[in-house]
């Protein structure tokens, strides 16, 4: 039995004939390396370089002078063991090496692939919740103006139906003591009272058409000084029962922007 690295040796052999030794003729051959029998003539050695490891039987005949050849043939069992990373169990260990080597590579990869779709996950979660922040801070806004609106709204509405109120209060108990001129006086001013209550109804139909869908931004001047005098016209009567009397001041051409028709 030889090691992998001593796979080059030499092997010597010899008939037993005393008589005529130069005589003798050999044959050979390696099994599991030649096919058929080498024939040597009266040389009575053979080398072998770089055998594979493996099993071989080296075989030897002879032939004496008569030309006879021998009827015994005689065997060497050879064996060339493999190097270890060639052996059964290294290669064994190996496939398991590889093997383990696979799983931990798949098992990376799915954690990776998991984690690249949790992470996705994760920040359509933060869009979605930054979205609902967003809608939950401008719902607020909303209802804040809203409530806003609407407190002003009332406000503005309670001033007009009050001197309304008040007017037609007035005319209708002095009726016969009060002259045409008056009457036309009380009339006009409750006729704009009447345009200002409506003015503010179509203000909020128009902020309740802004709460459904898109208006155009369109800004228009108008006269805030003819504004101020209805407003103070429209409280005249009731301040004057009560005592009260009313004085402006402003400017009269007093302009300013109006956003929406």
């Amino acid at each position: 039995m030889l090691d992998y690295n001593h796979n080059f040796f030499s092997l010597e052999f010899a008939a037993l004939n005393t008589s005529l030794p130069n005589k003798v003729q050999y044959a050979y051959m390696m099994e599991n390396l030649d096919k058929d029998w080498n024939y040597s003539g009266n040389r009575n050695f053979v080398s072998y370089v770089r055998l594979k490891p493996r099993n071989y039987t080296f075989k030897v005949k002879a032939q004496n002078a008569d030309r006879l050849w021998s009827k015994s043939i005689t065997e060497l069992e050879i064996k060339i063991k493999p190097p270890f990373w060639q052996s059964w169990w290294f290669i064994l260990l190996e496939i398991l090496v590889v093997f383990n080597l696979f799983i931990l590579i798949y098992r990376y990869l799915v954690k990776s692939k998991t984690n690249k779709l949790l992470q996705a996950q994760n920040e359509k979660i933060s869009e979605v919740n930054k979205q609902l922040s967003e809608s939950e801070k401008s719902l607020k806004e909303l209802n804040a103006t809203k409530d806003k609106f609407f407190s002003i709204i009332s406000h503005d509405l309670k001033n007009p139906f009050s001197s309304l109120l008040s007017m037609s209060e007035s005319i209708s108990e002095n009726f016969q003591n009060v002259d045409d001129e008056d009457k036309l006086t009380i009339f006009n001013k409750i006729h704009e009272s009447v345009k200002h209550i409506y003015s503010l109804l179509n203000n909020l139909l128009t902020w309740s058409r802004a709460q459904r869908e898109r208006i155009e931004f369109e800004p228009v001047e108008f006269n805030l000084s003819k504004l101020i005098e209805i407003n103070v016209n429209l409280h005249r009567i009731a301040a004057e029962k009560k005592g009260i009397k009313l004085i402006s001041n402003y400017a009269e051409n007093l302009k300013v922007l109006q956003i929406g028709k």
